[in-house]
Order: C-alpha cells, then sequence, then structure tokens
C-alpha cells in the first residue's frame, strides 16, 4: 500500500499537469484582427461573471504587436485572469489583414493553442473590424460576441453564409 501511495505521489508530481481555477481564466466571446502600420492590434470581448445577475458582463480588450501570438499576449497582459479563448465563437478579420494575405493569420491562429480550430473566420468590408466588434449590441441580453456566433451560426444554417 505504501508503494503505491508514493507511486502515485512520484507520477503526480512528474505529469506536469497545473490546476486554474475556474476565477484564473476570463472567457473570450469573439475577438477582431486588424493591422495598423504592420503591426497586429487584437480586440477582445470577455464575458466576465456578475454577482448582481445571471448574464455575465461584457468587456473589451485590445493588445498590439508585431506578431498575433504576443498581440493575444498583450491584450491579457496586466489582468488578474488568463484570456481562455475556448469560447470564443467568432474571430473577424479587418479587409487590411485580407488584402496583405491571410497565410501569415492562419498559421498563426492554427500555430496557437490559445485560439480552438472550430472557430468562425469572418471578412468584415467597408469597416474597422474591432469596431464591428466593439459597437454590436446584443438583444437577448447575451454578451454581444455570443449573439453574434448565434446571428452567423443561423446564417450558415439557413445557407446565407458559406460555412468553410
Amino acid at each position: 500500500m505504501k508503494r503505491a501511495g508514493i507511486a502515485i505521489l512520484l507520477c503526480l508530481s512528474l505529469c506536469g499537469c497545473s490546476w486554474r481555477d475556474a476565477g484564473d481564466l476570463s472567457p473570450v466571446t469573439a475577438g477582431a484582427i486588424t493591422r495598423d502600420n504592420g503591426a497586429y492590434l487584437l480586440t477582445a470581448e470577455l464575458a466576465v461573471p456578475n454577482p448582481d445577475s445571471a448574464v455575465p458582463q461584457s468587456i473589451t480588450v485590445t493588445g498590439a504587436a508585431d506578431s498575433i501570438a504576443q498581440a493575444i499576449d498583450n491584450a491579457g497582459a496586466g489582468r488578474d485572469a488568463q484570456l481562455y479563448w475556448s469560447h470564443a465563437r467568432v474571430l473577424l478579420l479587418g479587409t487590411d489583414i485580407l488584402r496583405s494575405g491571410m497565410r501569415e493569420t492562419i498559421r498563426a491562429l492554427t500555430v496557437s493553442s490559445e485560439v480552438r480550430p472550430s472557430v468562425r473566420l469572418c471578412a468584415v468590408k467597408n469597416a474597422q473590424a474591432d469596431t464591428v466588434l466593439t459597437t454590436c449590441a446584443s438583444v437577448s441580453g447575451d454578451p454581444p460576441g455570443f449573439a453574434l456566433g448565434d446571428s452567423i451560426d443561423l446564417a450558415v444554417k439557413q445557407s446565407q453564409a458559406p460555412d468553410m
């Protein structure tokens, strides 16, 4: 019995897993990526728990850098909680990203373990992607990023938008 206990402790200490409490994470509902003077600008909408309501509050954070990965890190800098991208449903791409080619952006997103592979990428035309994200309003009370994701899902189901 003593050997089994030692073996379990040894396995747990060597597994390299780290525990994160849900309070240490800030769920991202949606994001936008644009470029300005060669730098990537990432805007992320966060769902922050509201103690007075069952519906989370929505706040926006931004980060800028020469790479998308660093912009993601910079957007979360200074927060008590780590940005948690698993809940992100949509990522808006500005026309400046589309004009310069999406190869670098797609590569950076697939390499990053932060953003899930099933997030919907949407091109924004005739507006800045970050402006679209920050001016969206929710009619259901949910954070606007969730409402935007629901709208895009509905458009895909009704064959009004491509699902690629």
